[in-house]
This record gives C-alpha cells, sequence and structure tokens, in this order.
C-alpha cells in the first residue's frame, strides 16, 4: 500500500493549470488500474473521472443489493518548491517522525490507497458493514466538488 501511496503522490494532479493536464490524465489511469489489479470493476467518464465497483466475492450485479458511494477528489493546489521553502520536494513522499509527508497525503489523495485496499480486503473475507455487505461504488473526481463532470453519468447509469 505505501508503495502505491508514493507513485500516487508523485503524481503532479494539479487542477486548474494546462501545464498539469496531463499528469491528471495519467493520475486517472493510474487510479482505474488500482481498482482493476484490486479487482473492482472500473470505468471513467471522460478523461479524468474514475470509478469502480466492489460487488462481493459471492455477489452478481443484483440492483436489490444496497450500495454505499464514496465520493472524493485527487486534485492538489500547486506546489512548486523553486525556493526551497518545503524542506523536501512536496510531490515525492517522505516518512519523518512517523508521519507521511507530500502533496495530498493527508487530504482525499492520500485516503484512496487505504480505502480500496480496505474494500479488497472487505470483499474477499465476505465481511459486512452495520449488519450488511453492500456494493461500494468510488467516483473519484479531478476537480473537487463535481467540476469534472461526469459523475452523473456513472451513478445514475
Amino acid at each position: 500500500m505505501l508503495y502505491v501511496l508514493e507513485k500516487w503522490i508523485a503524481m503532479r494532479t494539479v487542477s486548474g493549470n494546462t501545464k498539469y493536464m496531463e499528469e491528471c490524465r495519467r493520475g486517472a489511469r493510474f487510479l482505474k488500474n488500482i481498482l482493476l489489479q484490486l479487482g473492482a470493476i472500473p470505468g471513467a467518464c471522460g478523461r479524468t473521472l474514475v470509478y469502480g465497483k466492489f460487488i462481493g466475492k459471492h455477489r452478481s450485479n443484483d440492483k436489490s443489493v444496497p450500495t454505499v458511494l464514496i465520493y472524493g477528489y485527487y486534485d492538489v493546489i500547486a506546489a512548486e518548491n523553486e525556493n526551497n521553502l518545503w524542506g523536501t520536494d512536496p510531490f515525492n513522499m517522505t516518512g519523518r517522525n512517523g508521519y507521511l509527508y507530500g502533496r495530498g497525503t493527508s487530504d482525499n489523495k492520500g485516503k484512496y490507497p487505504s480505502i480500496y485496499f480496505f474494500f479488497l480486503f472487505k470483499t474477499n473475507h465476505n465481511l459486512y458493514i452495520i449488519g450488511i455487505n453492500p456494493c461500494i461504488d468510488f467516483c473519484s473526481e479531478r476537480v473537487v466538488k463535481g467540476r469534472s463532470f461526469g459523475c452523473k453519468c456513472h451513478l445514475f447509469n
């Protein structure tokens, strides 16, 4: 999981700057591939919205099974380090005093790998959450709060 997080933090998924658009697309492909490797049914709407579904080990895609949506975003604010004010490269994850440092580690970007790996474990062991064994849907946008335009195509289909 730390290997995945390190690779993920290194991606400069900076929103609002065309200089980083291809890196944002690469970030979307990375998330989609992680979901695929962990056994989810991945997909994408557009170039930067990623979604995935963990159905369960012994389940079909039955519409009567409850679904839990986990929504988030993976963009970060630019963190250029020309003046060396960061102490370390913000896009190179480092550990100090029991904490991980890097652009996005304490925001949604840092939470994705742990959430994905938890649901992989939950799915593989057929664990129940609050007495149910729901399908888990992920909707991950490049830009916070819906500006990626496309979450609707996943959620309502």
